[in-house]
């Protein structure tokens, strides 16, 4: 018994270790998509979200996934509260990094939040439910998402 209880809490640690792991590198991603979603590397951005979301595994001796909750919490939750003061820092490595990418003068917080949270919100909801996320559906929803909050100057 106390094995299966160790199992299961190694299992567990794994899988929150594989969202700490790619939490940034999903953010970032998503932001460049978000402000610069007309430069020719967009696809190449939503490629990096499809390969860095984690194919979650059933939790030892429960056959459960991870909760929604913890998912949610791990991938978004841990950065967002501070969010709104990080957003301007977090741009500003970003057009450090990706060159020849047009300057972003106005974040719009708001748009860019409620983006990333229900983009966020689905994600961690068919993580939870499926394990994973197919690549058609990935892209359709970022398309639906920059649809629905525009980035406004």
């Amino acid at each position: 018994m106390v094995k299966l209880i160790k199992e299961f809490a190694n299992s567990k640690t794994d899988e929150i270790a594989k969202l700490q792991q790619v939490q940034d590198v999903i953010r970032d991603h998503l932001l460049c998509i978000y402000y610069w979603r007309n430069v020719p590397c967009v696809n190449h951005w939503m490629g990096e979200i499809v390969g860095f979301l984690p194919v979650m595994r059933k939790l030892k001796g429960t056959h459960k996934l991870l909760s929604e909750k913890l998912i949610y919490e791990y991938l978004f939750t841990d950065w967002a509260d501070r969010f709104t003061y990080d957003v301007y820092a977090y741009v500003d490595k970003l057009m450090v990094k990706e060159h020849n990418l047009p300057e972003i003068t106005d974040v719009d917080v708001h748009n860019v939040y409620n983006f990333l949270e229900e983009f966020y919100t689905t994600i961690c909801h068919k993580l939870a439910t499926d394990g994973s996320i197919l690549k058609s559906f990935l892209y359709d929803y970022i398309e639906k998402l920059l649809e629905k909050y525009p980035y406004t100057i």
